[in-house]
């Protein structure tokens, strides 16, 4: 052993260098990444693309059997005009570049938030607030929809009993069952979210 190491700045240089090759040995903790779905975004996309091509197709089949059933074009004008702007609407992200990359935008952003409400997790640090705000927005509506859905439960009882016409048995009876099924899903999305809003950073 060197003289040098004896004394008080020999012992001082050792010291400092074994702390700063210590450091650097040390590695530092990996930053949070957003999360991404297990099958890939590809997947999620393609699925949102044919869920929209389905509500068109399902517009377009309400019109024509509404034409059919009544026998009159002419009162399908308004609903034909309503599924045109809605087929606009679903075709522009797969037709512009512009409207695709800002769709594409939306549906991670939405996938995200479902994810991190659904499963309680969190999906990254950038998306705390946001999702925290759009669990503020679903508490607000799921409190709504207590009464919102029953009266359109009890407007759609109404109609298909004192109705004279058997279509419109059929439309009440349909309305029921949409409004129960949607004041369901709007109170199970609620308990999500106040879940969240409880701990809207959980540790996983």
């Amino acid at each position: 052993m060197r003289d040098d190491d004896h004394s008080p700045d020999g012992a001082a240089a050792v010291v400092t260098c074994t702390f700063v090759c210590e450091a650097a040995a040390v590695e530092e903790p990996p930053l949070e990444h957003a999360w991404e779905p297990p099958a890939g975004w590809a997947a999620v996309l393609r699925r949102d693309r044919r869920l929209q091509v389905a509500l068109l197709a399902a517009c377009v089949l309400t019109v024509v059997t509404a034409v059919i059933v009544r026998e009159d074009v002419g009162s399908a004008v308004l609903p034909s005009l309503a599924v045109s702007a809605l087929a606009v609407r679903l075709t522009a992200p797969l037709v512009h570049a512009r409207s695709r990359a800002a769709w594409e935008a939306d549906v991670r952003r939405r996938t995200r938030i479902e994810h991190a409400l659904r499963r309680h997790e969190s999906v990254g640090s950038d998306f705390h607030e946001t999702v925290t705000e759009r669990a503020e927005e679903i508490d607000a509506l799921s409190r709504g929809s207590w009464i919102g859905w029953p009266v359109t439960a009890v407007t759609g009882v109404l109609l298909a009993s004192l109705a004279d016409e058997a279509r419109f048995h059929v439309l009440g009876g349909v309305l029921t069952i949409v409004a129960l099924a949607l004041l369901v899903r709007s109170q199970r999305r609620g308990r999500w979210a106040r879940r969240w809003l409880a701990d809207p950073l959980p540790r996983s």
